[in-house]
């Protein structure tokens, strides 16, 4: 991230989201809010709306949370932040490799 800025507000908003989800996990009471939070993000990001949200994945991805705070009440905020580091640079990576492909496509149909 120091040599290449433009992930930084990336980092810094998913962390932020990040931080949210997990002020609202301990109480059961706002599982609704933290759903719609997820809904608006999930519009505005389009790697997150081609993804499939199901039940399922919801339980586990609140489940593992839920273990990383059991002990401290507290998540381990580094080790999470490098997790989603890798996310965020692998979801970049794969928009980079989908617009190089659209891109590479259109070359090709031109020269047709």
């Amino acid at each position: 991230m120091k040599e290449n800025q433009v992930f930084r507000p990336h980092v810094c908003k998913f962390q932020r989201f990040l931080a949210t989800i997990v002020d609202l996990l301990p109480n059961a009471r706002r599982n609704d809010e933290l759903v719609q939070i997820i809904r608006i993000v999930g519009r505005q990001h389009c790697e997150i709306k081609t993804m499939s949200f199901t039940a399922e994945k919801w339980l586990a991805f609140k489940n593992v949370l839920s273990v990383l705070t059991e002990n401290t009440g507290e998540v381990e905020f580094n080790f999470i932040s490098h997790y989603f580091l890798t996310i965020s640079l692998y979801f970049r990576f794969m928009n980079f490799v989908r617009l190089t492909n659209a891109h590479q496509t259109r070359i090709l149909s031109e020269k047709l």
